[in-house]
């Protein structure tokens, strides 16, 4: 895979969680919860975002196609840094 490819990857596994967690707390009356304060309301899509990457991460290590649910199976592949100096 290109460097391009990994680069493209790694952004869409990053953005993906962003948009599940923004969408999943954007239910929040229909979870019954009343999110008035902007805190509260950064702290809350902070808490799902985390909370489903993980979740998805997790689940990927016992099952790989699992990945799709971050935007794309296939993890990104990052060359190792030469060593410094």
């Amino acid at each position: 895979m290109s460097d391009l490819n990994n680069y493209a990857i790694s952004v869409i596994r990053t953005v993906v969680p962003i948009t599940v967690g923004n969408a999943i707390t954007s239910f929040e009356v229909f979870l019954g919860v009343d999110l008035d304060n902007a805190a509260l309301q950064v702290a809350a899509v902070s808490a799902v975002t985390g909370a489903y990457y993980l979740a998805v991460r997790f689940a990927e290590a016992k099952y790989p196609n699992i990945g799709l649910l971050l935007g794309w199976k296939a993890k990104p592949i990052y060359d190792e840094a030469p060593p410094a100096g």
